[in-house]
């Protein structure tokens, strides 16, 4: 039996407005100018929803919201029954996004925050997020309340290193705090010199993982 495909990745853009330590682009300049275009992504979406794809995957190199249209990009993906999934690093959304990406029943918004202090945060994205974040994961909650909605999910996706790994149980609780549905831990990628340096050691790991059996338990008691 011919089966379609199910999930379809689009990467709107390379650019972002954050320089994360460890990420691949730390430290250089982006100006990719062979972007595709709205309409042609509006026929991309069309012939995903002809071919009977479930799920459309909003991610890329970059930041989503770094493209003044993504949020038409999203409308388009709901548009045609399909589920919504975007990777940002929540710093861009603000409360007319908000409102219109609860509205449409966008389905799953994964944030990329890194730890539940300020200055670490900041120092980890290279910029000046923490706060935006929070005022942003805040707008979510209340519109979905206001709206009655129980979309979109909320995730929190950490990127495990030196600087934060002992952070971990103070994160699930901030997410608890911030009705958050997920937390994620994601491995750290080396990618350049700076990431290397925030690698865990061996004798970090073997406290990592006392760390995160910890986590694990208090996340299971916050359900």
């Amino acid at each position: 039996k011919k089966e379609f495909p199910y999930s379809v990745e689009i990467s709107p853009t390379l650019k972002c407005n954050l320089n994360c330590l460890f990420c691949w682009r730390y430290g250089k300049k982006i100006e990719n100018t062979d972007e595709l275009t709205l309409e042609e992504y509006k026929k991309i979406l069309k012939e995903a929803s002809e071919m009977k794809v479930r799920e459309i995957r909003v991610i890329g190199g970059g930041e989503p919201l770094f493209r003044n249209d993504t949020i038409e990009i999203m409308k388009e993906v709901k548009k045609y029954g399909m589920f919504g999934y975007v990777c940002t690093n929540g710093t861009l959304f603000n409360k007319k996004t908000v409102e219109e990406l609860v509205k449409i029943g966008w389905d799953h918004i994964k944030i990329s925050f890194h730890a539940p202090d300020k200055k670490t945060q900041d120092f980890l994205a290279g910029a000046k997020s923490y706060e935006k974040i929070v005022r942003n994961i805040r707008r979510f909650v209340f519109f979905k309340k206001k709206l009655k909605s129980e979309k979109p999910k909320l995730e929190i996706g950490l990127v495990l290193n030196k600087l934060n790994y002992k952070k971990v149980v103070e994160m699930v609780k901030l997410a608890k705090k911030m009705n958050v549905q997920s937390f994620f831990i994601e491995p750290l990628t080396i990618y350049t010199k700076k990431g290397e340096e925030l690698k865990l050691k061996k004798k970090e790991a073997e406290e990592f993982k006392r760390i995160a059996e910890k986590a694990f338990k208090i996340a299971n008691n916050l359900e």
